[in-house]
């Protein structure tokens, strides 16, 4: 059963890492707890000097950040399908 996350943003400098750090208190998680962390690069998230993996490895050294390369090939594979033609092949064997 999934639980609700209520955060309240109103007159707080909203960082996205205190809502991360807010969510995760929320749920009962904690920065000790974690051993790895992965996002899809973006420099918000990935930045190794200023972004969240940098903030999570300060709160705690073991999160290693991994690279989402899911990521990458879910964009690609969708590219493929719509520059293809990918869905009269499978039309075509049913």
């Amino acid at each position: 059963m999934r639980k609700a996350i209520t955060i309240n943003l109103k007159g707080v400098d909203a960082t996205l890492f205190s809502v991360i750090e807010e969510c995760l208190t929320q749920l009962n998680l904690y920065f000790h707890k974690i051993h790895g962390q992965c996002y899809n690069g973006c420099s918000t998230m990935a930045d190794s000097t200023s972004g969240i993996a940098r903030r999570v490895l300060d709160e705690e050294e073991h999160a290693v950040f991994t690279h989402f390369y899911c990521h990458s090939l879910n964009l690609a594979a969708n590219d493929y399908i719509k520059n293809s033609n990918f869905r009269e092949l499978k039309a075509e064997m049913g």
